[in-house]
């Protein structure tokens, strides 16, 4: 699928808005097919008629406003020399999209995902619960790469397999908006890959090619939505074989895989599967 002119042209300008910027261009946007919308200065969630949310943050690690943007028209590839931001810009634009297309999911656009999930902690401080009824999933769009599908701390084996029969592939990843939402809520939750390659760099990029290749594959998933059963989160469980202290790291050499917060040195850490997790994360999280 190739990308038309007017489509570069909205990522283009997605893509140079600040973050404020951004939210009023949202909010104005969703306005047009949206009768329930929560906005804060953390959020903005609105409330959709298809029983799955759509998820993706507004913030980028950018630390000035991007104005050079290229774009290789027959590899379909985008990129800046003052860090494009596709992480994670791309999800913004794959759900704008998708509500352009047709589509109305509820969706919930972060700020701060980049320090630590600011944003989705107030969501789920302001709102312990789904604030709209019941959604059967969450779909983060906001991976790395063309096939990946992770989902943290969420052990839904069937949830698992039900997102990879479209053509995903499960990978591992640190921390993400769904880490914080979807236990809170209850609510099986997957990271899809949006296209972006070397974020949180000048070498970032898109590949336009991918992303599409994930809207299509969401778009499936939305038009089966109501046969979709109600996916609840399962945590994945650490038991004593799978957990060890590593007094040896240095202090701030590791980082918790679920709060990002640095550990101490002399901090009791949590090794499974990857994760370096602390104390409070497995309390709260992984038991």
């Amino acid at each position: 699928m190739r990308i038309s002119q007017d489509q570069i042209k909205l990522f283009k300008q997605i893509c140079k808005y600040t973050t404020e910027e951004l939210k009023i261009f949202l909010n104005n946007f969703l306005s047009k097919f949206y009768n329930n919308i929560i906005r804060t200065k953390d959020y903005i969630i609105a409330e959709g008629d298809i029983p799955i949310a759509l998820c993706a943050h507004m913030d980028t690690v950018a630390l000035y406003q991007l104005t050079k943007i290229f774009y290789d028209a027959e590899e379909q590839v985008m990129w800046s020399p003052d860090l494009l931001g596709a992480d994670d810009r791309a999800g913004v634009f794959a759900i704008l999209l998708l509500i352009a297309h047709g589509y109305k999911p509820t969706v919930i656009f972060t700020d701060e995902e980049e320090v630590g999930g600011i944003g989705a902690k107030a969501l789920v401080t302001r709102y312990p619960k789904f604030p709209f009824g019941k959604i059967k999933c969450i779909i983060e769009l906001d991976r790395t790469g063309s096939k990946d599908a992770v989902f943290y701390l969420c052990d839904n084996r069937k949830f698992e397999s039900y997102i990879n029969s479209y053509g995903f592939k499960t990978n591992v990843g640190s921390f993400s908006d769904i880490s914080v939402i979807a236990p809170k809520w209850d609510c099986a939750a997957v990271n899809l890959s949006v296209g972006y390659y070397n974020e949180h760099s000048e070498a970032e990029y898109l590949n336009f090619n991918e992303l599409f290749g994930t809207i299509e594959k969401v778009k499936k998933i939305l038009d089966d939505a109501s046969g979709m059963p109600y996916f609840n989160y399962v945590p994945l469980k650490f038991d004593s074989i799978n957990m060890f202290t590593r007094p040896q790291i240095p202090k701030g050499e590791c980082t918790c895989g679920i709060c990002m917060q640095k550990i101490g040195s002399k901090e009791k850490r949590f090794d499974a599967y990857g994760l370096i997790v602390c104390r409070k994360c497995y309390e709260e999280y992984c038991v």
